[in-house]
This record gives C-alpha cells, sequence and structure tokens, in this order.
C-alpha cells in the first residue's frame, strides 16, 4: 500500500499503540484460539468505520473487492458472520480502542481519519490511553471524540439489525441461487438462459412477421375494394 494511504496508518496505530488486552483477556477464559487474530479484526473494522462502511456484510465484501481491506486482513477471509460476533463479543473494548485510535489521530495532527472528523487541537488527557477511560474523566475533546465512537458502534449495530431482518440472519443477501454457485450447473443453467432468450426472441419474430403479414393482407383488401368502387361507379 502506498505510505500516504490511511490503510498503512490505521495499521501502524492498531500495531503499536492501541491496548488490546482486554480482547486477548477474553479468549483466555475459554477454550481455543480467536478465530482471526484480534488486531486484524481491529484493523479492518477501524478501517472500514473511518472510510463509513458500518455493515458486516459489506466490511465482507469489501475485504474480497478492496485491496486496501485485503492488506489490513492480510488476505484473511472472515465472513460477516465473524465480524460481526467480534464486534458484539467486544462492543464496551471496541468502544474504548477506538477511542484510542480516534485521539492518537487528533493528537498526532490528523484533521480526520477517513470520514471521520477529528479536532487538531492538541488537549492534554486527564487519563492515560492505555487506561480504560470513564466519561467523568475526559476532556471536553475526548468526550467530541467519545461520541464520534458511539454514533458508530450504535449505527453499526442498527444496520446488523435492519440487514438481518432484510436478508435472513445466515445470509449476505449477495447469495448466488444453489444452481448457479457451482460451475458445472451455472454453465448448464446459463446455456437454458440463452436457449430461452433465443427462444423468446424467435417467438416475438414470427410474431412481429405475422402481424406484418395481417397488416399487408389488410391493406391489400381495402386496395381492391376501393379499386371495385371505383370500377362501379
Amino acid at each position: 500500500m502506498p505510505q500516504n494511504h490511511l490503510s498503512p496508518f490505521i495499521a501502524d496505530i492498531v500495531e503499536t499503540q492501541l491496548d488490546l488486552t482486554k480482547v486477548y483477556a477474553s479468549y483466555a477464559k475459554s477454550k481455543g484460539q480467536p478465530p482471526y487474530d484480534p488486531r486484524l479484526m481491529v484493523r479492518v473494522l477501524l478501517y472500514g468505520y473511518c472510510v463509513g462502511i458500518r455493515s458486516s456484510r459489506e466490511l465482507a465484501r469489501v475485504r474480497v473487492d478492496m485491496v486496501a481491506f485485503r492488506w489490513l486482513a492480510a488476505q484473511q477471509a472472515p465472513d460477516f458472520r465473524s465480524i460481526a460476533q467480534f464486534r458484539k463479543r467486544h462492543l464496551s473494548s471496541l468502544g474504548n480502542v477506538f477511542l484510542q485510535a480516534l485521539e492518537l489521530g487528533r493528537t498526532a495532527g490528523m484533521v480526520s481519519l477517513g470520514q471521520v472528523a477529528l479536532d487538531g487541537t492538541k488537549v492534554c488527557a486527564n487519563a492515560s490511553l492505555r487506561k480504560a477511560m470513564s466519561h467523568g474523566r475526559l476532556t471536553e475533546k475526548q468526550k467530541v471524540l467519545a461520541a464520534e465512537v458511539s454514533a458508530l458502534l450504535a449505527d453499526a449495530d442498527a444496520i446488523g439489525v435492519a440487514e438481518n431482518a432484510r436478508f435472513g440472519k445466515d445470509k449476505r443477501g449477495d447469495e448466488l441461487p444453489p444452481e448457479l454457485a457451482r460451475r458445472e450447473s451455472r454453465l448448464v443453467k446459463l446455456a437454458e438462459a440463452r436457449a430461452a432468450l433465443e427462444a423468446d426472441a424467435a417467438a416475438l419474430a414470427r410474431k412481429d412477421a405475422d402481424k406484418k403479414a395481417r397488416d399487408k393482407t389488410l391493406v391489400s383488401g381495402y386496395s381492391c375494394m376501393a379499386t371495385t368502387y371505383h370500377k362501379a361507379k
């Protein structure tokens, strides 16, 4: 990725500055390891939210279609369910993590992180960025950023609820029908579709030809009737 692109900046913040202790600690309480490295998931979520992509389904799609997301995910492919579950599981921790990221960007002199507006004025924090910051201990500038974070996460949750209702909880919404998903059956189905289209076109052509023939017959009949009429007069 170009060095002046937002994605390497996000990656550096996540890799070197953010405190993800609570996120990793949650997996220590259960058996097995997280299906995807939490740092990669945070990179994808944070970058997505900064560029205006809140939907878990859309994040899963651009993870395939867009180079920046593929790079941030290290070529791994979490589906929308994994992204949504990660966000829900770590919702409280992510609020603090994202606040850390926005505060770091603002203090470093960033005017914005993608579509998230930041105030470039540097202020002294009342709490370390690596500590959990309660709302009461935040500065006024940090409270503005905290409001941004709350809006981002609330918007993501609302989109997820709406899309689950629209597409179904386990559906992306852009899946191919079963008969089109496999190449073998897809080619058969496409050939059938082509044949159907050609048959429709042929039927339309015949219908048009028949109409023209009928119209020609009617015109010829009217012409004969007019000739007979004039001869009779």
